[in-house]
């Protein structure tokens, strides 16, 4: 939370607050980057397993770009390819973009 004196009053004041609010705090892993602060009854693997799948940090999931690293099965592809599917068709299944099933389809042909 940044603090905006124009908005919200006097800076010392408002920073003492939010240094109350983080004693309450607890810091949670989610991935080897990435450490979020919980309140004490939030801190579950139950709570961690739902902020990496909301943050697309799941283990074999990467955050990358603007969206989420996906495994792709490169058999399914040309099983689609060969079945006559739609390149759009096909990147609506697989969940990535145009250019990368044709990167994919240079690689493997």
């Amino acid at each position: 939370m940044k603090v905006d004196t124009s908005v919200n009053g006097d800076a010392h004041i408002l920073a003492e607050q939010h240094k109350e609010v983080e004693k309450r705090l607890f810091p949670m892993r989610i991935d080897h980057r990435t450490i979020i602060y919980v309140t004490k009854d939030k801190l579950t693997s139950e709570y961690a397993e739902k902020k990496r799948r909301q943050l697309c940090s799941v283990p074999e999931v990467e955050k990358k770009g603007g969206g989420c690293r996906v495994t792709i099965d490169v058999k399914e592809i040309r099983s689609l390819v060969a079945s006559g599917m739609h390149f759009t068709g096909i990147t609506k299944k697989i969940g990535v973009s145009r250019t990368t099933i044709e990167s994919i389809l240079r690689n493997i042909i």
